[in-house]
């Protein structure tokens, strides 16, 4: 909340600023109509129609230069900062939830070990017998922060052809959650299901149970990260009096990540285990993009829409890894936690074709001749991204568990690729500027 007011305070600053500034004047093309001795009280944009004489009428060179065109480094400094604009924008961010399984259980009092924690068939909790503590729903659908800015320039004095970049980016989020348990109050309980031929069942790892541990504790980590940038250009399409109507294509690069890392300890009195679970993926997204932009324009405001559609190839990478700590009678360290085994600890990569569909809707008021204030909208889309939770198999071999070997009966867990649509959506607030 403070970090949004005081972006607010330094706009209305700015705002304000700007106004008090503002001189009451007028653009002809690239002349400025100007207070100059002996001009009308009541001169008007309408008194300088038709030819210029700059020396009777008051009007002097905008940008203060030669007014030659003769190509020296004052006049080409100024024509490039002249075509130049840029824009910035604090975006209020929402996306699609990331679904995470259930990974945490509990269970009653009194529960027997051998069934606490332990889900059904279809990974939902057995009533009197387990419930979920964590997981098994979708997280991170909360409002965010992030930005997005752009800069580009017009490449002829017409306006008809401009290139930029554009980049965005939102705060990043990460999801925590804790859970410690003494002598077994509460139950707590990691489930999975035990591919072991002797059990072929529904399972769970006793954190924490009063047959069990002193002591039991089980952190988890999930991080989330999404950002991007465009390099584009703009063709005029057509335009009249009070529209315009451009092409607008180009490169998109947007990456997001995502990993969830598990740790947990138990404490039996006479050996203590720490078990640790990493999940972590990339998605980098390359492609090619087309579209169209308009904007339609009424005294000092401005209502402009970009839709656009890009196609390209999403680079899809995992990371799995795990390790089991045993201290005490029997002591040994190796590869392996509980959901991460021999069978699925490694990289893996892939690449898969996917298009991502965008749209904006922006309303401006032109505050002054250069800064505009902008409020809108914006909608992107990816058919195909892979997140750490759904990279996560619940089969387990326990013959595995604590480095078991050799492995009897099925290779599980094993690795295989899931991915799932995503999207964000975004209030945005800003303004832009042209040199």
């Amino acid at each position: 909340m403070k970090s949004n007011l005081t972006i607010l305070t330094i706009a209305a600053t700015l705002l304000l600023a700007t106004r008090a500034n503002a001189q009451q004047d007028y653009r002809l093309g690239d002349y400025l109509l100007v207070a100059a001795a002996g001009s009308p009280a009541n001169a008007s944009y309408s008194s300088y129609i038709g030819d210029l004489d700059l020396a009777s009428t008051g009007l002097q060179k905008a940008d203060g230069g030669c007014d030659q065109g003769c190509g020296c480094s004052t006049c080409n400094q100024l024509d490039l900062f002249g075509r130049t604009f840029v824009s910035g924008e604090f975006m209020h961010w929402y996306s699609k939830g990331r679904y995470l399984p259930p990974l945490v259980t509990w269970s009653p009092t009194g529960t027997a070990a051998g069934v606490s924690g332990v889900l059904d068939a279809n990974m939902q909790p057995v009533p009197g017998q387990s419930s979920i503590l964590f997981g098994g729903r979708d997280y991170g659908g909360d409002r965010q922060v992030g930005g997005r800015a752009t800069i580009g320039m017009w490449l002829d004095e017409q306006g008809e052809r401009a290139v930029g970049f554009r980049g965005f980016g939102v705060e990043g989020r990460s999801l925590l959650f804790g859970a410690t348990s003494t002598n077994g109050n509460p139950i707590l309980a990691r489930p999975f299901f035990n591919d072991d031929p002797l059990v072929n069942a529904q399972d769970a790892l006793l954190v924490a149970h009063p047959t069990v541990s002193q002591f039991g504790s089980i952190y988890l980590k999930a991080d989330h990260e999404v950002y991007g940038g465009q390099a584009f250009g703009r063709k005029l399409l057509d335009c009249g009096r009070n529209y315009r109507l451009d092409v607008i294509g180009g490169y998109r690069y947007d990456r997001i990540d995502d990993d969830l890392g598990i740790t947990t300890f138990i404490d039996t009195g006479a050996n203590t285990f720490t078990y640790n679970d990493l999940f972590d993926v990339n998605n980098e997204y390359n492609a090619g993009e087309l579209g169209i932009l308009g904007e339609i324009y009424r005294g000092c405001w401005t209502f402009s829409f970009l839709t656009k559609v890009g196609l390209g190839n999403m680079k899809q990478k995992a990371l799995i890894n795990g390790e089991h700590i045993i201290t005490g009678g029997g002591a040994t360290q190796g590869a392996g936690g509980l959901l991460t085994q021999q069978t699925n600890i490694n990289s893996y990569e892939r690449d898969v074709l996917v298009w991502a569909p965008e749209a904006n809707l922006k309303l401006s008021y032109a505050h002054s001749d250069r800064l505009s204030i902008t409020v809108g909208y914006s909608f992107l889309y990816w058919s195909k991204v892979a997140f750490a939770g759904d990279q996560i198999d619940f089969n387990v071999n326990g013959t595995q568990l604590n480095g078991g070997a050799p492995l009897i009966g099925p290779v599980t867990p094993a690795f295989n690729w899931r991915d799932t649509d995503f999207w964000v959506q975004t209030i945005d607030i800003g303004g832009s500027f042209n040199y």
